[in-house]
């Protein structure tokens, strides 16, 4: 079964898919080894953080990501999401975009209706495209993955709730929208209080994503189910402790030198075999030996 189909499953089964956020391939690798998280979602702004060192604002390419797609998918054993912006351009360049991510055997494409600029999802001052526009780019993408015969899921999102020129009465509205043209689940941005959260899932007649970042009510995966979300996605959780991780260290580092060091190197190997362990060393040297 591909992946696709896999992802496709768990939002249609009747228990909530918790996704977990990640960054890179590392990072991919060691949260795949608790083996409790049934799917992965890699952000534009995880990527471009991890990928460029660089904020959330149209700088990564979608080659660029394309290729940092393929690689964390390659290090999981559970469907990987990605974020692909507003595909890249125009709608030939969206076109490009899904012939191009079918190839990477990911799970499924996170599509939003921004205007450009691009913005960071949570930015107060990003506009959306009309709905007319934000339609023809998801009908562009169903098109384009019928057309390859393709069984990625399509999720399409509208920023419209946080922006500018939207409002949680347009992004309810777009969302429903979204679904009726063929999108296999709809993700409404940036609910601030629990009261939009409700107003949004009871509102919207389709498989819902939530995401808890930001602005946004943290919920359990129980009250995700109670409101209308399908998809419970644990946001930028692994980006914050691995920024909190290299920091803690290196500071101690800078303080206590060697015995940081020595400290860091005791508990990791407590945990782990090795570096190489960790990232499957033997399963490739294993296959040239005599």
């Amino acid at each position: 079964m591909s992946y696709g189909n896999t992802l496709r499953t768990l939002i249609e089964r009747e228990e909530t898919v918790r996704t977990v956020g990640v960054h890179d391939s590392l990072t991919a690798r060691i949260v795949d080894q608790v083996d409790e998280f049934e799917a992965y979602l890699v952000p534009g702004s995880g990527a471009a953080m991890s990928h460029l060192g660089l904020p959330d604002i149209g700088l990564l390419t979608m080659p660029e990501m394309a290729t940092h797609a393929t690689h964390i998918q390659d290090c999981v054993q559970s469907p990987l999401i990605v974020d692909i912006d507003d595909g890249y351009g125009s709608l030939e360049s969206l076109v490009r975009t899904v012939r191009e991510f079918d190839k990477t055997g990911v799970g499924g494409l996170l599509l939003e209706d921004q205007a450009r600029p691009k913005r960071h999802g949570y930015d107060g001052t990003k506009r959306v495209v009309s709905r007319e526009d934000a339609l023809k780019r998801v009908r562009t993408a169903i098109k384009t993955l019928d057309e390859l015969g393709s069984e990625m899921v399509l999720i399409a999102r509208t920023d419209a709730l946080g922006a500018e020129n939207g409002s949680i009465e347009e992004g309810i509205a777009r969302a429903n929208a979204f679904w009726e043209l063929g999108a296999d689940a709809v993700y409404v941005m940036g609910p601030e209080t629990m009261e939009q959260a409700t107003q949004i899932g009871r509102s919207v007649d389709a498989p819902q994503m939530y995401e808890g970042a930001e602005s946004s009510p943290r919920i359990s995966e129980e009250q995700a189910r109670e409101l209308g979300y399908e998809i419970l996605h644990l946001a930028r959780g692994v980006t914050y402790a691995t920024v909190l991780a290299v920091d803690e260290y290196t500071n101690r580092l800078a303080e206590e030198g060697i015995s940081a060091f020595e400290d860091v190197d005791e508990r990791f190997h407590e945990r782990y075999e090795s570096l190489q362990a960790l990232i499957g060393h033997e399963e490739f040297t294993s296959a040239v030996r005599d």
